[in-house]
């Protein structure tokens, strides 16, 4: 039996340091600034899930309601455990990405804005349909302003870098106004 024990024990620690192996390559240093950020992005969400479900109580569920309810008791844990994650991740030293770290804060973000719908379903469809799609549009403008800063940082970093110079942090230039086609 205890020969069972330790072969076991073995064969966990290989696949333990297999798992390290495999992402090691991918680690890197953490951005303290970065993951107090997003740590207060998401509780802020967490937050405000914990409150609609707490004001849920009171109430006698309709089917908005329930969804609501369901869609809560789902994203409160997933976003508690990933935003515990983020602030192991803030005092590390070197940090990886586990797939099990994207599913927590992707179903839990979902959950909790399907419960956000659902809320606003049960005062009025009109108002779910408008929060719904104000927050697609606002996504598109976010997914759009996004991808023009990429590119126009990588653009200035190339040109600085061909230069030779530096541009310091209090001599930025200007950002340039773009144009509704520049986004098309």
């Amino acid at each position: 039996m205890d020969s069972i024990l330790n072969e076991t024990r073995r064969r966990t620690k290989e696949r333990v340091r297999e798992l390290a192996d495999k992402y090691r390559p991918q680690s890197y240093k953490p951005d303290r600034a970065s993951y107090q950020f997003w740590i207060v992005r998401y509780s802020a969400l967490l937050g405000v899930s914990v409150i609609a479900a707490i004001q849920l109580v009171s109430l006698s569920l309709d089917t908005p309601l329930t969804i609501s309810a369901y869609a809560f008791a789902v994203s409160i844990p997933l976003l508690a455990i990933w935003i515990n994650i983020q602030m192991v991740k803030a005092d590390s030293e070197r940090v990886f990405v586990i797939w099990g770290e994207r599913v927590l804060l992707y179903a839990g973000v979902t959950t909790s804005l399907v419960g956000l719908t659902a809320l606003f379903w049960h005062i009025s469809w009109v108002a779910a349909v408008l929060l719904v799609v104000s927050g697609i549009f606002a996504s598109y403008v976010l997914g759009r302003y996004r991808q023009i800063s990429k590119v126009l940082n990588t653009e200035d970093q190339e040109d600085t870098a061909q230069e030779g110079s530096t541009v310091e942090e209090n001599q930025r230039p200007e950002a340039p106004t773009l144009d509704r086609r520049d986004l098309s």
